[in-house]
């Protein structure tokens, strides 16, 4: 193929970790997979690229992490290929309840006359009439280039040249700007901390510093480092309650309240994310 790919732009580096205990307080699958849109909706609205789902130390009986990252993934494959990615199975019995996320990756369908030379799609490799090709979301699979197996999920680059079409396997990174979260569970969230690509940890919590006190080093730090990660409990304690003291003081940057004088005696993890990203996102602004 010897139509250029462009150069990705810079990416916003957040990362944040959840617990596997997020869903606790939710009495169905109904309920659970109703708030795991709404996570997937702030996870999407602020750019967040990784959700990992580390293990709650304390909560040993409740572990939805499976559930969680399977949900998670699903609202993150376009529509388009969520039927060849993930046949029915009980637990996504409630994914039409899931709102629809609008994020870049999720093109629109615009049939092969509305394919633009040069454009980036997600796509599933497959055999079409004994050639190697790719559906991207239109009437009829493209001929691929790339070495992904037969049903792998790729990210792919259209060809066009006159009426002739094609599409040629890429990196992810090499799509310019935000293109979607990957999910990935971890079981121990002190190995994630001492993760070397992470630049700055950043922990929530109503026992911690209010952010007027540490505004100025948390946006220098939020404007310096390329990736950024911020920690969430879980709904019944924090992550004073969950994680030795000597843990917090050794691995996290800051452990900062973004919700100072709540009103209500809790906040949902849901609401937790959406006030805590969009703070963060001013502060990594300086504004």
């Amino acid at each position: 193929m010897s139509a250029s790919v462009p150069m990705s732009a810079e990416r916003s580096g957040k990362w944040v970790a959840l617990p596997s205990s997020l869903l606790m307080e939710d009495r169905d699958l109904r309920d659970k997979t109703v708030k795991l849109g709404m996570v997937a909706r702030a996870i999407g609205i602020f750019g967040v690229e990784k959700v990992i789902i580390y293990r709650d130390p304390v909560e040993q009986t409740v572990d939805d992490s499976s559930l969680i990252e399977e949900i998670l993934r699903y609202i993150e494959t376009p529509q388009y290929l969520r039927r060849k990615l993930y046949p029915l199975k009980p637990r996504l019995s409630f994914a039409g309840l899931l709102p629809p996320l609008r994020i870049p990756s999720h093109k629109p369908n615009v049939g092969m006359s509305g394919l633009v030379d040069g454009e980036f799609r997600e796509a599933v490799v497959e055999m079409s009439k004994g050639v190697v090709s790719a559906d991207v979301g239109v009437e009829a699979p493209l001929p691929f280039e790339g070495t992904a197996k037969i049903g792998s999920r790729v990210t792919v680059v259209v060809h066009r040249s006159g009426r002739e079409l094609s599409c040629e396997q890429v990196e992810s990174d090499a799509v310019r700007g935000y293109w979607g979260f990957e999910v990935k569970r971890q079981r121990d969230l002190e190995d994630l901390l001492e993760d070397g690509r992470i630049g700055v940890v950043i922990g929530t919590s109503r026992k911690g510093e209010p952010l007027a006190k540490v505004w100025n080093e948390l946006s220098a730090s939020l404007q310096t480092q390329e990736k950024k990660l911020v920690v969430f409990g879980a709904p019944k304690r924090g992550l004073f309650e969950m994680f030795p003291k000597e843990l917090i003081a050794a691995k996290f940057d800051f452990m900062v309240n973004t919700i100072p004088d709540q009103k209500t005696e809790t906040v949902r993890t849901e609401e937790a994310l959406l006030a805590t990203l969009a703070v963060l996102g001013v502060a990594e602004q300086n504004l």
